[in-house]
């Protein structure tokens, strides 16, 4: 035997010490190591009951000898049978033996039909049409041909055998008349009475959801089948090239009731070496093996569930991560349009580490965490002189006491939680300096829960809150990486967010703040870099001493160590839309190498500059970082984002040149599925227009029934375009594209079963796939239009998304969920003249037992905003509401673990 040459070291570029095929070759030796020779015989408990072919009658077909081209308008071929169920059933005609070269039919739910014709094995779109609903059932369908009409689709019941048309297509649009004779029907789901034209079963064995269990690394499958006696499913693993792995042996029968239908795994085990590749299985019957299916398998790794981390930002405070809640916010000049005042920026507002140097700053910030009706107290101290504050909420939903001076230099306030709000979006606090004292201003300022422990950095609470995750805590809100060019503004290592000052720096989070969150929750970092950081000689040293400091601790203020695990990057975060941030940037730094007119025009020239850019990024900042870190192979992952949907696999390859330079330092890839996929999710199905929790779960499972093949297809193409191994950056399951949805529409959507059921379902589909994802967010709130978040505090009503994760793994819920909430028995009523200053309420009445939750009146501007006052007894004032304006009352009611609102009537003021 010759010698087999496997090279004389590492690829110093990639640190790869072996090729895919070398890889290959080793799971091939090590399957073969655990085959014995020959053909296992069957044992005991493995054969499948009989299930034989059903009588070919079951359709009707024509029987021509040659096609008519005469343009009489006769029939010429045609397929006509009778259904229970539709299923996934496919019609073929005018084809040729091997069902091509003419038309085929493809129903994917019992009322949406897509229409291809056959030319040279491609089968290309013609039309998309839906049958009337109460065909789904128990009817009767015919297909025919014509010369001069075309294809014509038709239906009927079976009970009076009625044909209706639903539509008729001119075959001309695609094709040619075809010269088949072949007439056929297939239904690989409901499998009875399959036949076709030739008296033949044309799926005799059909496979599907093909996954190895990661314990015992065996692979299971669902099969349904046709065979005429009791036989032995045997299975074979092979590569993708077809070199047997793993030669035929006997599966395991785990579950067969019924003839036709069974769950079996294989009883080799697949090689450990064989993690995270594509692989088929090749079935056959052993007594008759020409029933066989080849079925594509994948080993997954384990599912890392991680999540993006979401800093604050303006007008959206998320939950307190900050022991010090001052930490966590942000500055704004009220006395100059509430401008935004940024460490870093060279203000005169603020110093370097975030302290106020005039007066009538106002610093937002988180409430501590409190469930729903909770309170808490608050405690402000500071060092310097005299100091006057204010503390005022930001966002309907908190109430705050009267001020309480304890000394020189402490103030404390108790607020409080009054109820989740369902027109605003967030809930949060402003602290005002209306007045300080200048020459000894304050400084140590510590805003935070009464009794907390100010040696903490990190909220306990919310490190109990991400240890409930184990994949790995994704920085993009933290870090400038969508904000590239606002880097470039204050680049550099020493430009950074000290570590002991307070609010959001113009650069994000201190770093330092990273290697503690890993540290303190045992999870790895998902970092996004700034673009900007790869274009400069500044933005390269700040990117090698930032990973230093990730990686050792290196240079860190109040840290020791690094973070925990494998460290990914990812440069620029999306770069991938036209118009982005980061996709103009990557333009200007890719525009030398291929130019473009900057006419606010975003044509393909410019998306070719921006690829370049993205791939020149890749290599120096991956090159950096290699550079910094001598572990890199084993303690970094290099990632690029591929957004779904966006093509960006194949335009990044498409500047051979910049690409050539990228590839050594892609290590993965990361996309993002949504569901729905876009406003018209599903098969052509709208959003649901009555906005209930029922009808946008059914319309979103339709888009999560086909994100498994859509991903898989995604991770294939990616990884053979040489993107490496397939991350997910952030899945989104609660975005419907209803842009006329209302917050307390969409609250009852966040806080059903419904969506809890969908999500539950969304984890086991990712769970599958296995690897490495991120929720988004860490960190939440409850949003009109699009809603990211995981979990929005303790005792929340809407955690449904949480609360799904936690019973997947099998944690306990937060609370329980129901599907169809206890209306009030009677909705209050407001009585009033439209001109009136006060008004009268008739409370709701509510089923013995609810606790009525809030009593919100709701009043829309006359520009359509929405703003919202808290009734706390039965007369509404007029106040400050306006004649055009109208005005509600939303009564919450809840019943155990049932949330409903309420609605009186609409007064229209004059």
């Amino acid at each position: 035997m010759a010698d087999i040459v496997f090279g004389s070291g590492p690829n110093t570029a990639t640190g790869d010490l072996f090729s895919a095929g070398i890889l290959k070759l080793k799971a091939r030796i090590s399957g073969l190591e655990q085959a014995s020779a020959g053909t296992p015989a069957p044992t005991s408990g493995q054969s499948l009951r009989a299930n034989p072919l059903p009588p070919s009658t079951a359709y009707t077909v024509t029987n021509a000898a040659a096609f008519n081209n005469v343009d009489t308008g006769s029939v010429d071929q045609y397929i006509d049978l009778t259904y229970s169920t539709k299923g996934a059933l496919v019609l073929y005609i005018a084809c040729d033996a091997a069902r091509q070269n003419g038309f085929k039919v493809k129903i994917t739910s019992n009322t949406n039909y897509n229409v291809f014709a056959i030319v040279d094995g491609v089968d290309q779109y013609m039309d998309y049409r839906s049958s009337p609903a109460e065909y789904a059932t128990n009817g009767r369908i015919r297909l025919e041909y014509t010369k001069k009409l075309g294809l014509r689709l038709l239906f009927g019941n079976q009970v009076d055998g009625v044909l209706i048309e639903n539509w008729t297509l001119n075959s001309g649009r695609v094709l040619t008349t075809p010269t088949g004779t072949y007439v056929s029907a297939t239904n690989t789901t409901a499998m009875n009475g399959v036949a076709d034209g030739l008296s033949e079963a044309s799926t005799p064995l059909v496979v599907s959801s093909v996954l190895v269990d990661r314990d015992t690394r065996v692979v299971k499958a669902d099969i349904k089948y046709f065979v005429p006696t009791t036989d032995t499913l045997l299975a074979q693993v092979e590569d993708d090239s077809g070199n047997v792995l793993l030669p035929f042996a006997p599966c395991s029968v785990i579950e067969n009731a019924s003839a036709g239908v069974a769950k079996v795994t294989t009883t080799s085990v697949v090689p450990t070496s064989m993690l995270e590749t594509d692989f088929k299985v090749r079935f056959k019957f052993q007594a008759k093996p020409d029933v066989a299916a080849l079925a594509d398998a994948y080993y997954p790794a384990r599912t890392q569930w991680g999540g993006n981390l979401a800093g604050p930002v303006p007008y959206a405070i998320y939950r307190a991560m900050y022991q010090n809640l001052a930490v966590g916010g942000y500055w704004q000049d009220k006395q100059d349009s509430y401008a935004e005042a940024k460490l870093g920026s060279g203000s005169t507002k603020i110093d370097a580490f975030g302290n106020p140097m005039k007066a009538g700053l106002t610093l937002r910030m988180s409430t501590p965490d409190m469930p729903p009706q909770g309170s808490a107290t608050v405690e402000f101290t500071w060092t310097g002189g005299p100091v006057s504050v204010s503390l005022e909420n930001f966002g309907a939903g908190v109430v705050i006491g009267p001020q309480q001076k304890i000394d020189s230099n402490t103030i404390r306030w108790t607020i409080s939680r009054d109820f989740e709000d369902t027109t605003s979006g967030f809930a949060a606090i402003s602290l005002t300096f209306d007045a300080i004292t200048v020459g000894n201003e304050p400084k140590n300022i510590f805003f935070c829960k009464m009794g907390a422990d100010k040696t903490k950095r990190i909220a306990p609470e919310y490190v109990e809150f991400l240890k409930e995750f184990n994949g790995p805590i994704r920085l993009m809100d933290v870090l400038p990486a969508l904000d590239p060019t606002g880097y470039d503004a204050v680049p550099g290592w020493s430009n950074r967010t000290p570590f002991n000052a307070i609010s959001k720096g113009r650069r994000g989070m201190a770093y330092e703040d990273f290697v503690l969150l890993s540290q303190l929750t045992g999870r790895p970092l998902w970092v996004c870099c700034s673009l900007a950081m790869g274009n400069s000689p500044e933005g390269l040293d700040d990117l090698y001493r930032m990973a230093r400091l990730l990686d050792t601790g290196e240079g860190g203020v109040g840290i020791s160590g690094g973070a925990v695990g494998t460290i990914i990057f990812e440069f620029g975060n999306e770069n991938w839309a036209p118009g982005n941030q980061n996709w103009d940037y990557a333009a200007r730094i890719g525009r030398p190498y291929k130019s473009y007119i900057d006419d606010g025009q975003d044509g393909a020239n410019k998306h070719g500059a921006s690829c370049i850019g993205r791939n020149l990024m890749q290599a120096a900042m991956g090159a950096k970082i290699r550079e910094a870190i001598p572990t890199w192979r084993t303690r970094t992952e290099l990632t690029v984002n591929l957004q779904t949907g966006t093509g960006d696999a194949g335009n990044l390859k498409n500047d051979a040149t910049s690409f050539a330079a990228a590839k050594p330092y892609i290590d993965s890839c990361a996309t993002a599925p949504y569901i729905p996929f876009d406003s018209t999710a599903g098969s052509g199905t709208k959003p649901p227009a009555d906005h209930s929790a029922l009808s946008i779960y059914n319309w979103m499972s339709l888009s999560l029934a086909a994100l498994p093949a859509s991903l898989t297809g995604m991770r294939k193409r990616n990884l053979a375009a040489g993107f490496g191994k397939m991350r997910i950056y952030e899945f989104n399951i609660a975005r419907p594209t209803v842009p006329t949805r209302t917050f307390e529409e969409d609250f009852l959507w966040l806080s059903s079963k419904y969506f809890f059921d969908l999500m539950f379902n969304y984890l086991k589909l990712l769970d599958d796939l296995g690897g490495t994802f991120a929720f988004y967010n860490d960190t939440g709130r409850v949003g009109i239009g699009q809603q990211w978040c995981v979990d929005t505090g303790p005792g929340a009503r809407t955690n449904a998304m949480m609360d799904a994760y936690r019973a997947f793994i099998g944690k306990p819920t937060s609370r329980n969920y129901v599907y169809d909430p206890t209306p009030a028995t009677t909705n209050p009523v407001i009585s009033g003249a439209s001109s009136a200053t006060s008004f009268t309420v008739t409370p709701a009445v509510w089923p013995s037992g609810t606790k009525v939750y809030s009593r919100v009146v709701v009043i829309t501007g006359t520009d359509g905003a929405l703003r919202s006052l808290n009734l706390t007894g039965n007369t509404i004032a007029r106040g400050n509401m306006k004649a055009g304006e109208t005005f509600e009352l939303v009564e919450r009611g809840d019943l155990g673990d049932s949330t409903a609102f309420s609605h009186s009537n609409k007064i229209v003021l004059t």
